[in-house]
């Protein structure tokens, strides 16, 4: 049982950290897109 447990806050701290992952990864996307279409604007 108490393995279990430990299962499952592993799984959530491996969800976290993906989630954070998955976040960073988007935000660095749209700004990099964003850079991008500004400087084909301005070019």
């Amino acid at each position: 049982m108490i393995n279990e447990m430990e299962d499952v806050s592993n799984n959530i701290k491996i969800n976290m950290l993906c989630l954070i992952f998955i976040k960073v990864d988007t935000k660095v996307t749209f700004m990099s897109t964003f850079m991008l279409t500004r400087v084909v604007w301005v070019g």
